[in-house]
């Protein structure tokens, strides 16, 4: 995980950017941005449905930054999971979900439990900073 925020929109538990162990100029990004203000259905640009990819991991404040910002949950859970959080104002997706053209989504976690999260694959991986 890339840990250090380049601006204070972002926040999040253990934040960060998930690199790829094989190319580490390569991070997991989220296909859409999301935005919820109080009581109001989630806003997501361009839909709900656009895949997870591999992109050039973002160096500076824009919108692939904020598509691949994450929360990593695993001081208690094992194997440890993974969020999309993007900005601080936005919710957090960690449930991932097929599309019908069997590529992958995030999307919003709702109590539903743990098998469809996203998770890393090793439980010996810990967490650390490449800041």
């Amino acid at each position: 995980m890339q840990c250090k925020p380049l601006s204070d929109q972002y926040s999040g538990f253990n934040p960060g950017q998930l690199r790829s162990v094989d190319d580490p100029t390569q991070c997991v990004t989220s296909g859409f941005t999301a935005t919820q203000d109080k009581n109001a259905p989630v806003q997501y640009v361009p839909d709900k449905h656009a895949p997870i990819t591999l992109q050039p991991c973002a160096s500076e404040d824009n919108d692939i930054l904020q598509r691949q910002w994450m929360s990593y949950f695993g001081d208690d859970r094992c194997p440890p999971f993974i969020d999309y959080h993007g900005h601080k104002s936005n919710p957090y997706f960690g449930r991932v979900v097929e599309n019908q053209d069997h590529s992958l989504t995030f999307s919003l976690n709702n109590g539903r439990g743990q098998k469809d999260y996203l998770r890393l694959s090793d439980t010996d991986v810990p967490y650390k900073c490449s800041a």
